[in-house]
């Protein structure tokens, strides 16, 4: 959240305006890449190693963590973007607009 709101306000004090919807993609897809990246590293560090030591590695259980790890950042990068960048982003329009009175 806290990413997504500094990115908000970051892309509100250069550009003056809202992301465009390719915009807005192209960064959740960004993030959600490196969140992801991030996590299977972790993942695999916590799932593959100790199964690498007991002698045996379950291909289920790293598949459906794995697809449990993509869905979830995936969707908490999505809702981070859409929610808190943009209310950053208005929140920034509003007090820096030039008819301030």
């Amino acid at each position: 959240m806290a990413a997504a709101a500094l990115t908000g306000w970051l892309f509100a004090r250069r550009h003056r305006r809202l992301y465009s919807d390719s915009e807005f993609w192209r960064l959740t897809i960004y993030c959600a890449t490196w969140a992801i990246l991030f996590e299977s590293i972790v993942l695999l560090g916590v799932i593959v190693v100790p199964e690498l030591h007991a002698g045996h590695v379950d291909v289920s259980t790293l598949l459906v963590a794995g697809a449990i790890t993509v869905a979830v950042d995936s969707l908490v990068v999505w809702m981070a973007h859409r929610f808190t960048g943009r209310r950053v982003i208005a929140w920034y329009l509003r007090e820096h607009s030039v008819d301030r009175s």
